[in-house]
């Protein structure tokens, strides 16, 4: 739990309903938002995999530096993907 500033303390009052934070609703669907497509978000995903076993590899006391080398080499070419999508022209349905 974060302290709060002195003299201030938190209340549940203080707190907003779920949802309340955006003012689109949950029914409206915004058109010119960018979603993100299922490729890039498996991209993404297997990103942040490869950087968890990264570090929980490089942790160790007497890491293998070829399994390194390897997840090193996966997450960079995770990245280059991203990047390549990221860079292609968004087709939008309207």
């Amino acid at each position: 739990m974060l302290p709060m500033p002195e003299g201030r303390r938190f209340t549940p009052s203080q707190a907003k309903p779920p949802g309340s934070a955006h003012p689109i609703n949950a029914n409206h669907v915004a058109r010119d938002v960018p979603t993100m497509s299922d490729q890039a978000y498996r991209l993404l995903e297997r990103h942040q995999k490869l950087d968890a076993r990264l570090r929980l590899l490089q942790a160790l006391r007497w890491p293998d530096p070829f399994e390194i080398a390897r997840l090193k080499k996966l997450k960079l070419a995770a990245k280059d993907r991203l990047a390549r999508l990221a860079a292609m022209p968004r087709k939008f349905h309207a």
